[in-house]
Formats: C-alpha cells, sequence, structure tokens
C-alpha cells in the first residue's frame, strides 16, 4: 500500500510507537553522565535514534514515500528483540537484581515498539519503491 493511501489507524499507530521510542531513548540519552568515552558513545546512539524516531514521525504525518523504509532502517539501529536478548535480560536480573532489570525494561519497551513500527513499516513498502 502506498504511504499516500495509508489508513489513520496505521499512521497513529506507527506515529504513537515511534514517540514512543523517542521518548524512552531520550530518558535513557540524558540519564548519563556524559563524562566518559562509553557514556558519550551510547549517548550519541540514543540521541541518534531519538531524531531518526522524529523524522519518521515527521514524514508520517506528511505520508511521505520514504518514511516507511526510514521505519525500517530505524528498528534495525535501534535493534528489535529476539531470544537472546530476552535471555540476556533474566540474567541481568539473576546477576544484578531488579535496579537493573527497570533500566533493562525500558531498552526492553523500546525495542518491541520498534519491532511493531518494523511490521508495519514493511506492510507499507511496495516492491518498487523497496530499493528507491
Amino acid at each position: 500500500m502506498h504511504p499516500h493511501y495509508w489508513k489513520p489507524a496505521i499512521m497513529r499507530t506507527l506515529i504513537a510507537v515511534e514517540s514512543l521510542t523517542a521518548v524512552m531513548y531520550a530518558y535513557l540519552g540524558l540519564s548519563l553522565s556524559w563524562r566518559d568515552a562509553d557514556s558519550i558513545l551510547r549517548g550519541l546512539h540514543f540521541l541518534l535514534i531519538v531524531a531518526a524516531a522524529l523524522t519518521v514521525i515527521w514524514g508520517t504525518v506528511r505520508r511521505a514515500t520514504w518514511a516507511p523504509k526510514l521505519a525500517i532502517a530505524l528498528a534495525a539501529l535501534a535493534g528489535i528483540p529476539n531470544f537472546m536478548f530476552l535471555g540476556a535480560l533474566v540474567d541481568v536480573y539473576v546477576r544484578a537484581g531488579l535496579s537493573a532489570l527497570l533500566l533493562w525494561s525500558w531498552i526492553t519497551v523500546a525495542n518491541l515498539a520498534q519491532l511493531v513500527a518494523l511490521v508495519i513499516a514493511l506492510r507499507q513498502v511496495r516492491v518498487g519503491d523497496a530499493a528507491a
């Protein structure tokens, strides 16, 4: 289905999950100390995801043909959960306790939002538009 023919419910869902991603990663980026190389690199990664999510929202509102492609790229950058990630989440809880699990829960919610965005975006990309 071409983005110009997106149903309002599909657009609202994509905007909602990308907004959730932006808020979650903005919180994670702002909660870092930004004092050492590791936290600076993680913070830049988080801010890049926020900027990409906001761009997807803007493109979706404008019904731009590139918005689903950017949503797919964002899902690849942000990451979508898999069974290995869920196993690591259990390991974090066993080793570090509840406080570490809460932090990883934020990332898990954002990754699940990206999984929903990926499915929506894949349904919106036409075969002729996929490589363009």
